[in-house]
């Protein structure tokens, strides 16, 4: 299985710039054997380092660093043997700050992460339709 994943300059949140943003190698290291794990598994996300959504077959990716969370949303090209990155946030961890964790602020990240699902399914839907924004990721 093969990884595609979205080229394109104007989407802030591409694959390419998770690596800008992670700078660290051996953060990087990790992303890259989560990826190679769920290739192995056939794709299947397995917990902790993948899991579904609810959404369209869009899949989760799970890492954290310290105290950082990060999601990759991913769905499976199965006919054409592709797993295709979509996007990825950074959520926060509130469990380290005390006070935070308030109705107020997990609507306002609710809202967040709607947001930028409802940008993973946008993107799942053009490269269904259109699949040369997408390169191969070695």
């Amino acid at each position: 299985m093969l990884i595609k994943y979205n080229n394109d300059e104007e989407i802030e949140n591409r694959l390419l710039k998770l690596f800008d943003y992670v700078w660290e190698k051996s953060y990087q290291l990790h992303i890259l054997q989560v990826l190679e794990h769920i290739i192995n598994n056939n794709w299947v996300p397995i917990p902790p380092n993948a899991k579904p959504l609810k959404w369209h077959d869009l899949f989760e990716i799970r890492i954290k660093f310290w105290n950082d969370l990060y999601r990759i949303n991913y769905f499976v090209d199965a006919k054409n043997n592709f797993m295709v990155i979509l996007n990825w946030y950074n959520k926060p961890d509130w469990r380290n700050e005390p006070g935070w964790y308030n109705k107020s602020n997990k609507k306002k990240l609710d809202q967040q992460i709607q947001m930028y699902i409802r940008e993973a399914l946008d993107l799942k839907e053009k490269y269904l339709l259109n699949k040369w924004n997408y390169e191969l990721f070695n």
